[in-house]
């Protein structure tokens, strides 16, 4: 297999991380695909509380000592490469479709530039 093909397999068909975690209200759960093996870790302080208006980490360094306690107690504390599911209620995303371009003088927002004229 020639160097380009196998950057294109990394690029398309990149090796999935050993380690998952997902970040819930409650706490995180943590799971190692080699081993099969899942651990729960309660927050600490309610450290983590999943909002998109507010701010979603509380308290830093209880937020990093549960995450750093439920590693080691699986086993993947070593781990550099991580899989991280967010709950929903973190971010919010919305498509907008323009069909049309808008003129340049009749656009008054900050993003568009100076209005002429």
């Amino acid at each position: 297999m020639s160097f380009f093909e196998r950057f294109w397999r990394r690029l398309v068909l990149p090796a999935p991380s050993r380690a998952m975690c997902a970040l819930t209200a409650e706490g995180v759960v943590m799971f190692d695909r080699r081993t099969r093996q899942s651990h729960f870790q309660p927050w600490v302080d309610q450290a983590f509380q999943p909002a998109f208006d507010t701010e979603n980490v509380r308290h830093a360094k209880a937020f990093a000592s549960t995450l750093v306690q439920g590693a080691h107690a699986l086993g993947v504390a070593g781990e550099r490469r991580w899989s991280v599911l967010l709950p929903g209620a973190t971010a919010r995303a919305y498509v907008v479709t323009i069909e049309a371009t808008v003129p340049r003088r009749m656009c008054r927002m900050s993003w568009c530039g100076k209005p002429s004229g």
